[in-house]
Parts: structure tokens; C-alpha cells; sequence
């Protein structure tokens, strides 16, 4: 948000705002994401095998949200990918 913010105010720049989305960022990275109702309980309920979680962003912060959550024990496997896309097909 930061370099955006930089990008678009160029040199109109200011720097109790680069403070004030400082603090905006630190507060939406510590603020655990929202589960859907019943996700740990379905999650838990599935068979013997872990399922694999895909998940699609920056690695870091996707990392940091899984764990935030709470429910990484539930998955056999995390990866975190840059796009989702079926990628080439065997022909």
C-alpha cells in the first residue's frame, strides 16, 4: 500500500499518511482472517488424508495468513502460488 500510495502522490507525498497506511498495514496483517462457519469442523471431519491447500498471492503474507487461521494442521500441504491456472495440458 505503501509504494502505491509513493507511486501515485509522487512528489504531493505526505508523510503522516505514509504513517497512517503504516499502521493500516500492521493492523490488517495482525487481525486473523475470517473462517466461514463449520470450515474447522468440515475440515476436520474429512478422511484420514490431509487435503492440499493451494492458495494464490504474495508468499510471505499468504503464509502468514494460513498460520493466522488457525488451520494449517488440518492440510497434508500448503503451497502458495503467484495465478492459479490449470497451466499446459498433456495432449
Amino acid at each position: 500500500m505503501e509504494e502505491t500510495y509513493l507511486k501515485l502522490a509522487g512528489n504531493t507525498a505526505r508523510r503522516d499518511m505514509v504513517k497512517d497506511i503504516e499502521q493500516m498495514a500492521h493492523e490488517l496483517e495482525s487481525t486473523p482472517p475470517h473462517i466461514l462457519d463449520g470450515v474447522p469442523e468440515t475440515l476436520a471431519y474429512l478422511p484420514s488424508t490431509p487435503p492440499d491447500l493451494l492458495t494464490k498471492g504474495e508468499p510471505a503474507e499468504q503464509a502468514a495468513k494460513v498460520e493466522r487461521s488457525g488451520l494449517q494442521p488440518h492440510f497434508d500441504a500448503i503451497e502458495v502460488v503467484l495465478e492459479k491456472d490449470s497451466g499446459p495440458t498433456a495432449g
